[in-house]
């Protein structure tokens, strides 16, 4: 049973933040599935009523994109100190609190607006490529003049260590033992090509079920897992599950924002690349059935190439 929130906290909290007399008048938990407690609060601020967003929990981070440990304290530091700098509209941040032993995060509640996936004929996602154009054109800028050193990256040792656990994974899966061998030999220069390849700071699980589209906004949500890693991860994040002629599109519209030219680039081979990193991540994380699917997509993706060519 959820434990009752002490209200009184809250308000104090969020008073603190607004700097003005703020009450909380109920808190109603927000069940869509998170990583933490999450609930909307209706408050009182000087006369005027609003809801606010709030996550929280305590423990230990969960080990997520590239191998670190990542959690609220961080994703809050994202919020606070890298998206202010990149302006792209995504949810206003209000601030954090210490409550009862509990770290809180207080954001904008991003009523009315609907999920990515909602939107017919895949338009919603091609608009969230566009958006993620803008957003690493703006981060790669951002990055080449500042000293921030609040965000995670991945080393060379992260990728070996992906690789080494997806194929004791794969061995398990599968009899045919030369089959795998063959397949994580030629992936054996995986790790430096993706420390090599061009760094920004990336989303690290930009999926429709975290991108809201909320007027002529998207916002994406849960930036625990944000990092400086090859931008192509956050578009094959975001591709991964749609047919292919939307994902023509996201990429084109993605490819446009980019100013990335059809060829000489490396985006095509840098995003095939980014393909077989997620590949692993699920090959590694997903119960046999589906993990089985992620092995025979890295098969195939040894040899893939989509219909946009460097």
């Amino acid at each position: 049973m959820k434990r009752k929130l002490d209200l009184s906290g809250l308000s104090t909290a969020l008073s603190r933040l607004f700097g003005q007399p703020a009450r909380v008048l109920s808190a109603t938990p927000y069940d869509d599935a998170s990583t933490y407690s999450c609930d909307v609060l209706k408050c009182d601020i000087q006369g005027k009523q609003i809801e606010i967003f709030a996550k929280h929990g305590v423990g230990q981070p969960v080990d997520r994109l590239l191998g670190h440990s990542f959690g609220l304290d961080y994703e809050f530091r994202i919020y606070q100190r890298i998206l202010p700098n990149l302006d792209v509209g995504t949810a206003r941040f209000f601030g954090t609190a210490t409550i009862d032993d509990e770290t809180w995060g207080f954001l904008e509640l991003l009523a009315g607006g609907e999920w990515v996936s909602a939107s017919p004929n895949g338009n919603g996602v091609v608009r969230a490529a566009e958006w993620l154009a803008e957003f690493h054109h703006k981060a790669d800028r951002w990055l080449a003049g500042t000293s921030e050193s609040a965000l995670r990256g991945a080393t060379r040792d992260t990728y070996t260590d992906l690789l080494a656990k997806a194929r004791e994974r794969a061995a398990r899966l599968t009899s045919d033992i030369t089959a795998v061998g063959k397949l994580f030999e030629r992936l054996g220069d995986f790790p430096d090509a993706m420390v090599s390849s061009d760094q920004t700071v990336v989303h690290g699980e930009f999926y429709p079920g975290n991108i809201v589209l909320k007027g002529d906004r998207v916002c994406p949500i849960d930036w625990e897992s944000a990092a400086v890693a090859p931008a192509e991860i956050d578009l094959a994040s975001l591709i991964e599950a749609w047919p292919s002629h939307v994902a023509l599109r996201c990429i084109e519209a993605y490819r446009r924002g980019r100013g990335l030219e059809r060829s000489g680039s490396g985006f095509q081979t840098s995003l095939t690349r980014c393909r077989i990193y997620w590949a692993l991540r699920w090959l590694i994380s997903k119960p046999p059935r589906g993990a089985r699917r992620r092995l025979r997509d890295l098969m195939a993706l040894q040899h893939c190439r989509l219909a946009t060519k460097d």
